[in-house]
Parts: structure tokens; sequence; C-alpha cells
């Protein structure tokens, strides 16, 4: 049977976006061309992964495995899959390149895509929710050197269970008119400056850009639990830096800033 492999990535509030945007291409690409959907997470993450499992079956994966420093290339060795699917964050892309897979194509996933354009290593950058949900329960595998790959800080007790909260602050060109100031108060957000992207450490920072410049290079800095949505504008041109994003919602700022307000968006976000 064909194979399609996606790529996890753990944040302290769940699954990566990316990673769940992949696992619903993955799902698409599975059920049209009747291939398994096998999904990979490096090492042992303890209570948290329990989250992880429920989350890979409601999103379409067909089965789960918790692997070792080399179960990524192992993983590709054995199954020879069709498609390699993650995140493009900046975990996964040296992920794949550490297991010598070469490289993910980058793609801006807000929905079902056409799947006959799709790269056979894709990474997907998040513009918008899942559209799969509660697909069924799978039970996940632990291959024998799970403990050997390392996992980040925050997975170290491992009692971790998934976080909320936060807030929101925005950083915003000067002069903003129209409806965008009160979409942005009744988001509950409030203004910081640029060189606050050195210093965020808790919640969800929108970043408002109209200068095509993406996100500072001190994002990479921030905590994993510490959310970045940046808003490029109506027709923006794909920035290297959007991999350091949760999330990026082209499209009118005001147009997205209702989205955000709304009840789906809140429910994801606080």
């Amino acid at each position: 049977m064909a194979n399609v492999l996606v790529y996890l990535q753990r944040t302290p509030r769940g699954l990566h976006p990316a990673s769940e945007l992949a696992m619903c291409v993955g799902r698409d690409i599975g059920s049209i061309r009747g291939a398994a959907v096998t999904a990979i997470a490096v090492g042992d993450g303890g209570n948290f992964d329990a989250h992880v499992e429920k989350r890979a079956g409601e999103l379409g994966a067909d089965q789960l495995y918790f692997v070792g420093p080399e179960g990524l290339a192992t993983a590709c060795q054995r199954l020879a899959p069709k498609h390699l699917i993650a995140g493009w964050t900046r975990e996964a892309i040296a992920a794949v390149g550490k297991a010598g897979l070469g490289r993910l194509d980058a793609r801006w996933i807000d929905g079902p895509p056409p799947l006959e354009t799709l790269p056979a290593q894709l990474g997907v950058i998040a513009g918008g929710m899942p559209w799969h949900r509660d697909l069924g329960p799978i039970e996940a595998e632990y291959e024998g050197d799970v403990a050997e790959a390392p996992v980040p800080p925050w997975l170290g007790t491992k009692t971790a269970e998934p976080t909320r909260g936060g807030g929101f602050v925005y950083v915003a060109p000067d002069g903003l008119e129209g409806a965008i100031p009160s979409a942005l108060q009744a988001l509950g957000a409030h203004a910081v400056p640029p060189e606050y992207a050195d210093n965020h450490r808790t919640g969800t920072l929108l970043w408002l850009s109209a200068d095509g410049e993406g996100l500072p290079a001190s994002l990479a800095e921030r905590p994993a639990g510490a959310r970045v949505i940046i808003l490029p504008g109506p027709s923006p041109e794909m920035h290297d830096t959007w991999n350091l994003a949760d999330w990026v919602l082209s499209g009118p700022w005001g147009s997205v800033l209702s989205k955000l307000g709304s009840a789906p968006w809140q429910a994801l976000l606080r």
C-alpha cells in the first residue's frame, strides 16, 4: 500500500497549527489515493503524548509512531512514502535536513488544496484552521529507541499538559484607520513596539505587516508556547521568516481581525 508520512511538531498548546493542517492534507491524499497516513513525532513526551495521539486521530492519521533520533529517516526508508508532509517550521525543516531527506517545498494552506499541485515533500504554512475533525481514535506505538531522542525542556517532566491563555498584543504601522483599531480593541489586544519581539514570552503576538519585511529573527528565541500570527496583507509574497509564525493569515487586516474575533478562533486562541 502507498504511504503518506506526516511529521508532527508538539507545542505546549498541543500540535503546532501547521502540523494540524499537514495532517488534514495527508488525510485528503490518503483518502483519494488509497494511501495509509502515518504520523510520527520524535521522542517520548510522557503524559502529553496522549493529547498528541487523540489529536492525530481526530485529524485523520491511520497510525502514529513516537520515534527515536533516527526515526524520521528510518520511516522514510521503510515506507518509501509518496508524500512527506510537515509544517514549514524551523523544527521540521531541521529534522528533514538532519534525516538527509532534502528540502520541504513551502506552500501556504488555508483549506483543502488541489492535490495534483502538491509537491512530494510539502512544508505547510498554516493559513487557517483544520478542516477535518473527529475522524476516530488510533493507538500509538513507541519505537525501542524513543527515549534516546531529546525533547523540549517543557516536556522534560513527562507530566506536561496543554496550556492556554496569555492574551494578545500587536505590532502595527503608525496611522491605523477605519475599523482596524476597534477590531484590535475587541480582541483585547494592546499595542507594543516592534522591539517587543525580543521579549515575547507568553500569549499571542499579532504582527500587522505592510512592508513585506516579514518577522524579526529574534522571535526564533521565544518560548515554545508564545504564539505569533503574522497578518501580511491581501496579496503577500512569501517571506523566509514565515517559518517563525504559528499562522500566516493573509487578506485585508479588517477581515482577518474579524475572523479572529469569531467563536471558533477565540476558542482556539484563548
